[in-house]
């Protein structure tokens, strides 16, 4: 079971370690090396908003669409532009989430 107070915080969408079949996230402090075009950023707020952000034209992390999120067993559910729907958490601590659409 996924503690939510771990869950609720940003993250960084990592793709050099993703796959075809699970997206893996570090937390915005992690020391993840820059990419062209920016990283995509997942924030968790504690009060169950979500917000995806991405590079805007000067380089710095803008709203590209904000929902909510919720969480249940190893189930988390976003409803933000490009990650919605439900999916099954198969990693999750400090330094890591790997989340795997269901």
């Amino acid at each position: 079971m996924a503690d939510e107070g771990q869950l609720a915080r940003s993250w960084v969408e990592v793709a050099e370690e993703s796959d075809s079949e699970r997206t893996v996230f570090r937390p915005m402090d992690y020391p993840v090396p820059p990419t062209r075009g920016g990283r995509r950023r997942l924030d968790l707020s504690t009060d169950h908003k979500s917000t995806e952000l991405g590079a805007g034209p000067t380089d710095a992390y803008e709203s590209k669409s904000t929902g909510t999120w919720t969480h249940r067993g190893s189930e988390l559910h976003l409803d933000l532009t490009s990650w919605r729907g439900t999916y099954v958490i198969e990693e999750l601590s400090d330094e890591i989430l790997v989340l795997r659409r269901r």
